[in-house]
């Protein structure tokens, strides 16, 4: 089944309802990246993003390399080691709890932003 437009959110809650799991593979028609995992269960991709074997795959990571200016990696694009540890150490002030709750609020208010002026739509017209 495709998936494009507004209704992506959706059919991937659909998707994931249907599965029984927030965890799950889709095969996009992209070249280079046809298989695509979706890891939305917080304490798995907790998991994976701790571990220190987890590898970066330059196909998908190296494209945020060209994004920088100076073509050095990004923090993101990096495996884990001490220059990313110098990098995060930096980082790490946006997210203190602080911003977190700034940010939350403001992504409440947008998403009931959306909920009002998108999803409902969508759901009257059976769309």
């Amino acid at each position: 089944q495709m998936m494009a437009g507004r209704k992506v959110p959706i059919q991937l809650f659909d998707l994931a309802k249907d599965l029984g799991s927030w965890n799950f593979e889709l095969n996009l028609p992209v070249p280079g990246h046809p298989k695509v995992v979706v890891v939305a269960e917080a304490e798995d991709a907790r998991s994976i993003f701790r571990d220190s074997l987890t590898e970066k795959p330059k196909s998908i990571y190296g494209q945020l390399m060209e994004m920088s200016p100076t073509k050095s990696p990004s923090m993101f694009a990096m495996q884990t080691g001490a220059e990313w540890h110098r990098r995060r150490k930096g980082t790490a002030p946006a997210f203190s709890q602080t911003h977190i709750r700034r940010m939350n609020q403001v992504a409440v208010k947008h998403t009931e932003k959306w909920l009002k002026e998108i999803l409902t739509s969508i759901v009257q017209n059976n769309e």
